[in-house]
């Protein structure tokens, strides 16, 4: 059966005091939310530190565990079911978990500058990369490509997060730049790769988000 709940909370950091705020008790390091779903279940909702999340249906006469409402064929009530606990799951969502795109917090930051200034989210097109996504200028072209990736690739020992950006006959020039390195997976003569560490600062990587931005047509 699909864990919904993956689905649900995926790319999403928690709240412990919204989780607090919402309702949520702690027992044991462990939050954990009942209410009533409709008039046949109650939900259980528990959800640990790491924002790992679990759910559970009881019927609310017999206290038996309900799990049609996970199946892959569904019939209408159990449609209806699954329905009712995705309304109240995307609710603590809204209210007690934060949109993350990367488990790295620096690659995270910067993802939510570009949004920001070009309302251009990421988009993970990849579906055996799931820590690699692109940001689209139009529908078929991307300026930037920003993904975590094995840190021994550039001499790290560690998991590192990178953005290439197209900087095409200024390449050479940064490349001088120290984090800044020949692209990784991409035209070398045409992109570069930039650490998301401290060498290089938001000023100068948000300008060459710039330059990358509108050279890409």
């Amino acid at each position: 059966m699909k864990k919904i709940e993956n689905e649900v909370f995926k790319r999403s950091s928690v709240d412990i005091d919204s989780l607090k705020s919402y309702g949520f008790i702690e027992k044991g390091g462990v939050f954990c939310y009942e209410t009533s779903l409709n008039k046949d279940f109650r939900a259980v909702i528990t959800i640990n530190d790491k924002g790992e999340t679990d759910g559970s249906l009881l019927d609310k006469d017999t206290d038996e565990l309900y799990i049609n409402y996970r199946l892959k064929e569904l019939n209408d009530y159990a449609y209806m079911i699954k329905e009712e606990y995705l309304k109240l799951l995307y609710d603590i969502k809204d209210k007690c978990f934060k949109e993350t795109y990367f488990s790295i917090a620096r690659a995270d930051h910067i993802a939510k500058l570009i949004d920001e200034k070009y309302q251009v989210k990421p988009q993970f097109i990849f579906k055996d990369l799931k820590d690699c996504a692109v940001f689209y200028k139009n529908e078929r072209k991307w300026f930037a490509v920003l993904m975590e990736v094995d840190g021994r690739v550039f001499d790290i020992d560690k998991r590192a997060a990178i953005i290439n950006l197209k900087l095409d006959d200024e390449v050479e020039e940064y490349l001088k730049y120290e984090g800044i390195y020949k692209a990784y997976h991409m035209n070398k003569k045409k992109w570069v790769s930039i650490m998301l560490d401290e060498r290089v600062s938001d000023d100068l990587l948000l300008k060459l988000v710039d330059k990358s931005y509108n050279l890409v047509r």
